[in-house]
């Protein structure tokens, strides 16, 4: 074989066992995702099924031995448990959240804090998944929680298993043994980094590969990070550096033959040269004996030498006897295309210019005067010398436009804030996350401070439920009146009262605000709210604006945005201020959102729909209790039916029950609407579900 051919045979077994190299590892990384996959399957199978046997042990009561215990005493804790290979421990807590039974280790401070706080049926922290299940007695009544601590790695040490929030503020390393937790935080930090399905990288020498996993019954993402072999584990390591060392080998013998054949030929070469000499000297010796031993050969060749030399003698004098060629004149050629106006010459032709005109006739003189006219003289003189900008010594208004611009764009508009609404709605509103929403409003008007403030009908007044970055004090010494001649207040929408030094004087101004908060006070940004059955106030303490907003755009987004924060405002306040209107279980909002949320936790374990079928007229008393009646013989365990108002019926149920409820409806004979959503879908928050 040549040598060129032993490169194109060496680079090809090269680029097969690259091709090698890099299938073996592809091979094991998606064998290492199929496996993940199988492992994620499987403890989603492991989550329902345990799933199904709580919610089995509470319809049958198995709890209720547990209840009457003495906290903290073990009584058959082993009942609690339900998957040993899934569940490290399991504990019933009162509802106070105080621990009745426990199989295994005691909850944490910060567990326990979240467990109190989080409604979510699956729990986060730092150390442990947390199961959270409500348990009820046969009338569907909260009596008890139980919760499960979820390890899936306890049969299972071939990969490491995190789990993190979609918010991505947790992150849990469930191994115990496999990382250190320096070598955690890393990983976690890398995780947080990662969005694609599978991603591979390098811990301290160590070659990962991590894969990615939504579970979204779960609110939850999982990570499952497997060690992957070295580069000397692979079988397809040893075949490449096998298949390179063959090839240098087959190179070098390749070239070493080469050489040996180069100079073989040589050889042969110079051999040739030397036979092809001697022949050639054979053939001048044969001619020289020839023309010695033949005269007449001789004889033959002189002649036709001397007539070769005669015929050239004749050439020479014909030669002499022509005369001398005449040098021939130059040739020009003028040629004229027919779209160009210039022409191609020959250089040697020189054409004479003519004489130009020095001055213009009379025609073209006054055709150039007219043209030119005085206007376009100066036009072009101006043109040819700008005039330099007038400059101001006053400077002072340009400083004022700079100041008023960044005055008006160093807040952000308010709106990109409105994804905020979106999170603040999953669970129960909570003074922190109030605080912060209504932080977004107070930015745009330049506050940091603000109270809100509810409508007490039993008093007439405006009473302070809620503070922030302000003394506790003002919640029973700040109110408004309905017609306050102090601080007015009766406004649709927005208004502003300036806090003079006139006002600071008053003592019944005095009496609501404490005198060191309203030193630095410049005045009072007030919103009025009427959304979702709710009447209150927003004051917002100016400390640094010192004037009311003047700009439309601000205060439409603020009104817009305080506008979509009402209904959390109205969830905050039926939570935590029993004694105001809205908090009242006769009102109707607060009553219809209470039988909703108790329909819904009894229906946790499937989706649970909200159809409101709307009339076209109201119905008489004795429709409705029969349609009530007739809806509540279709419905099952955890389904409701709700009257809303003569017209509107609200029915809580599950996905299949709704074609039931519709032909029943239909038969009373009157024009209808049907308004059908999945709660948690598009919202979480019941309000948006209560019309009137």
């Amino acid at each position: 074989m040549s040598l060129f051919g032993r490169y194109i045979v060496s680079l090809a077994l090269i680029a097969v066992a690259g091709v090698a190299w890099f299938g073996e590892r592809f091979v094991l990384t998606q064998r290492v995702v199929a496996l993940a996959d199988m492992r994620f399957d499987r403890f989603q199978g492991e989550l329902a099924a345990v799933d199904s046997v709580v919610a089995a042990n509470n319809l049958n009561g198995e709890y209720f031995r547990f209840l009457g215990a003495r906290p903290g005493k073990d009584l058959d804790a082993s009942f609690l448990n339900p998957r040993a290979n899934l569940v490290e421990s399991a504990l019933l807590l009162d509802r106070n959240f105080a621990t009745l039974a426990r199989s295994g280790r005691e909850l944490s401070e910060t567990e326990r804090a979240v467990v109190r706080v989080k409604m979510h049926k699956s729990l986060l922290t730092e150390t442990a998944l947390m199961r959270k299940y409500i348990l009820t007695d046969f009338d569907g009544k909260g009596l008890a929680y139980l919760i499960l601590l979820i390890r899936p790695d306890i049969k299972n040490s071939h990969a490491t298993l995190f789990a993190t929030s979609f918010d991505q503020t947790t992150t849990v390393a469930f191994s115990r043994d496999t990382f250190n937790q320096d070598e955690k935080k890393l990983v976690s930090v890398l995780l947080e980094r990662q969005h694609e399905r599978v991603r591979e990288f390098t811990i301290r020498g160590q070659r990962l590969a991590a894969v990615r996993r939504h579970l979204m019954p779960e609110n939850l993402v999982f990570f499952e990070v497997t060690k992957l072999p070295a580069i000397y584990a692979y079988f397809s390591t040893y075949l490449l550096l096998l298949v390179i060392a063959g090839s240098l080998v087959s190179l070098w013998r390749g070239y070493s033959a080469q050489r040996y054949t180069r100079r073989e030929l040589s050889e042969r070469t110079l051999h040739g040269l030397k036979s092809a000499l001697g022949a050639r000297e054979q053939h001048i010796s044969l001619l020289t004996n020839l023309t010695e031993s033949d005269g007449n050969v001789r004889e033959k060749l002189v002649a036709s030498v001397d007539k070769e030399a005669e015929i050239e003698e004749r050439l020479n004098v014909a030669r002499a006897a022509q005369p001398e060629p005449k040098e021939s004149p130059a040739i020009i050629i003028d040629v004229m295309p027919e779209r160009r106006q210039f022409r191609f010459m020959n250089p040697a032709r020189v054409v004479a210019t003519g004489a130009h005109a020095d001055h213009l006739n009379e025609g073209e003189r006054r055709l150039r005067e007219r043209a030119f006219s005085n206007e376009l003289k100066g036009l072009m003189e101006a043109l040819a010398h700008p005039a330099a900008p007038a400059r101001t010594d006053d400077d002072s208004d340009l400083i004022r436009k700079i100041e008023e611009f960044e005055a008006a764009h160093r807040y952000p508009q308010i709106d990109q804030y409105l994804y905020y609404l979106n999170e603040l709605y999953f669970d129960d509103v909570t003074s922190a996350e109030l605080a912060e929403a209504l932080r977004v409003a107070g930015d745009a008007v330049q506050s940091q401070s603000f109270a809100l403030l509810l409508y007490d009908a039993a008093g007439a007044y405006f009473k302070t439920a809620f503070v922030h970055a302000a003394p506790d004090s003002l919640r029973s010494s700040f109110f408004l009146l309905v017609r306050d001649s102090v601080l007015p207040n009766d406004v649709a929408d927005y208004g502003y009262i300036v806090a003079n030094a006139q006002l600071k004087k008053d003592p019944y101004f005095r009496k609501r605000l404490p005198a060191e908060f309203t030193e630095s006070l410049k005045g009072f940004h007030v919103f009025s709210i009427s959304e979702s059955y709710l009447r209150a106030r927003i004051v917002f303490f100016d400390t640094a604006r010192g004037g009311e907003i003047s700009d439309v755009g601000v205060l439409a987004s603020v009104r817009a945005y305080l506008r979509q924060l009402a209904p959390a405002v109205h969830m905050y306040i039926a939570d935590h201020a029993t004694e105001a209107v809205t908090g009242d279980a006769r009102n109707l909002a607060v009553w219809t959102v209470k039988e909703l949320r108790e329909s819904i936790r009894l229906l946790e374990d499937s989706s649970t729909w909200i159809s409101q079928y709307v009339f076209e007229s109201g119905l008489m008393r004795e429709e409705q209790l029969l349609l009530l009646s007739d809806i509540s013989r279709l419905l099952e365990v955890g389904e409701k039916v709700v009257l809303f108002s003569p017209t509107r019926i609200g029915v809580a149920h599950r996905q299949g029950a709704a074609k039931l409820i519709e032909e029943r409806v239909a038969r009373v004979g009157k024009k209808f609407i049907v308004k059908e959503s999945e709660f948690g879908k598009a919202s979480r928050n019941l309000y948006t579900f209560a019309e009137f």
